[in-house]
């Protein structure tokens, strides 16, 4: 067995003595900005009222072509080297973090931290120039396997290095890879998650990379959606390169940093969910962290509500609240679509966004009912969210929103879902070949198959988990959009599992190109 090393002033920091090191909470106010030369592109919209009666509106965000030098970037990596990396994983892994420092510009600061059962630093925070470069890449190269996974270790390790050369007005950040499930320290996913979401509070957030079947990619959603940062899966060693480089594209192309939506719920609307996201309400104010925008990318938001007023118009008062890094200041960029009580909004590529996210989300539901064991309502789930999509149809027209059907209507088969024997009686009559069928059957949606797809009566949406959080000083309640708690499969199942997690995850966070 090799012995690999730690770093004893990293090994056993904790919580308190890493946030010692933060800054003060970044909450300037924000400055109104021009819409029209803002570093983002903003559009808000409400979409029509489809037949479910529910009211859907979307705020989407593209970070615009930068017009001043890029900020620099003080980047933690923070990699697994537990010996389940061993062999082509922990090579490739090597590799990929080599092909990130090159892709730092001089002037960039970075340090990698390695953990398994212990917490090395084997990069301290150093600038980057033609010399330092190259020390680093060695360093990283002498890296060895084994051991558990000190998870809570390296993320702490990894907030410390940034805290330690923190400048507002550079983009400050965690990368953490890792091919497990936390074992050793911190191993709970909420606290896990609680540290991150400080982080974000002090300008840093966490972006996760999870490789392989073992990963638990609930907890890795979390921690990135809690503290603003980004989520990937990878499930080929060949593929860690591709997406270390995608990262360290999108962080060196950031046009806003801690991007919020701050949304005032205006009388009379009852907000059900943002789909797919943490959110927090505070104040009377409704907030969700997007993070970064990369220069070209758009990233968008949809709200789910329902109006209580039986007549009448409104608007949907919003801020879009980022930092600006090249003109160092906090900006807000408002938006106030409006809509009609009965109607809904005329905003019909909003209603397209809300049926792509309530498709990804009624995918991640799916998987969220066959992990807690109830195959039954991974059914009924699907047969849910398909009547949604038909409610949707029936207003955008019927070739609309086809692939997300489509998707919906192939999960069964796809994830290998199936519903035992002695459950089927609990299914009403009429709609039990249809269902139990789900995945072989052509697909077709309207108002007349939402019906014939009927589901469980026991079935009811899941809801929720909330904690209750201090936000920019003042007490909220923070929504949890992934409670569920992960469950081991085979190679295959956990394969398949993940890749549609991953697959729904950005499609609810990134609108296709236009």
């Amino acid at each position: 067995m090799v012995q690999v090393p730690t770093t004893p002033r990293l090994q056993e920091l904790s919580e308190a003595q890493v946030f010692s090191m933060a800054p003060p909470p970044e909450w300037p106010v924000p400055q109104p900005d021009n819409p029209a030369s803002a570093a983002v592109d903003v559009a808000c919209g409400v979409g029509p009222m489809p037949t479910n009666g529910y009211l859907y509106a979307a705020v989407a965000v593209r970070g615009r072509p930068p017009t001043t030098t890029l900020a620099p970037l003080n980047v933690a990596l923070v990699l697994d080297r537990s010996g389940s990396m061993a062999g082509d994983p922990f090579r490739n892994m090597i590799g990929a973090a080599e092909t990130f420092v090159n892709q730092l510009r001089d002037g960039d600061r970075v340090s990698v931290i390695a953990f398994s059962d212990g917490v090395y630093e084997a990069v301290p925070a150093i600038l980057i120039d033609p010399n330092t470069r190259g020390a680093a890449v060695a360093s990283i190269r002498s890296l060895r396997d084994g051991g558990g996974t000190n998870f809570s270790g390296g993320l702490l390790a990894g907030l410390y290095e940034v805290f330690s050369s923190f400048q507002y007005w550079q983009v400050n950040q965690v990368i953490l890879f890792s091919d497990g499930q936390p074992n050793i320290g911190i191993t709970s996913a909420s606290e896990l998650a609680r540290i991150a979401e400080r982080a974000a509070d002090h300008g840093v957030s966490v972006t996760t990379i999870g490789f392989g079947q073992d990963h638990d990619e609930l907890l890795m959603q979390g921690i990135a959606d809690a503290s603003g940062g980004y989520y990937y899966y990878v499930d080929k060693p060949g593929d860690f390169g591709q997406i270390f480089q995608r990262e360290a594209g999108a962080i060196l192309r950031s046009a806003a940093r801690g991007t919020e939506v701050a949304f005032s719920i205006p009388a009379g609307t009852q907000v059900e969910d943002v789909i797919g996201y943490d959110y927090i309400v505070s104040d009377g104010t409704l907030w969700v962290r997007m993070g970064s925008v990369p220069h070209g990318e758009e990233r968008y938001v949809v709200f789910k509500m329902r109006n209580t007023q039986s007549s009448g118009h409104g608007s949907m008062p919003m801020n879009i609240v980022y930092a600006d890094l090249s003109r160092r200041g906090r900006f807000m960029v408002p938006c106030g679509p409006h809509f009609d009580a009965k109607k809904g909004g005329s905003d019909a590529w909003a209603l397209e966004l809300a049926g792509r996210a309530e498709a990804a989300w009624g995918l991640q539901e799916a998987m969220a009912w066959a992990d807690s064991g109830s195959e039954v309502f991974v059914i009924s789930q699907l047969g849910y969210t398909r009547g949604i999509i038909a409610g949707m149809k029936d207003v955008l027209g019927p070739q609309a929103l086809d692939a997300e059907d489509k998707m919906l209507l192939s999960a069964q088969v796809d994830l290998g879902l199936n519903v035992a024997e002695g459950a089927k009686s609990s299914f009403l009559s009429g709609g039990l070949n249809g269902l139990v069928k789900f995945g072989t059957q052509q697909a077709v949606s309207n108002t007349t198959t939402a019906i014939v797809y009927k589901i469980d009566q026991s079935f009811r949406a899941r809801v929720r988990p909330t904690v209750a959080v201090m936000f920019q000083g003042t007490a909220g309640t923070r929504y949890v959009a992934h409670g569920t708690t992960y469950k081991p499969r085979d190679r295959d199942a956990s394969l398949r599992f993940k890749r549609a997690r991953f697959k729904s995850y950005e499609m609810m966070r990134v609108r296709p190109q236009r």
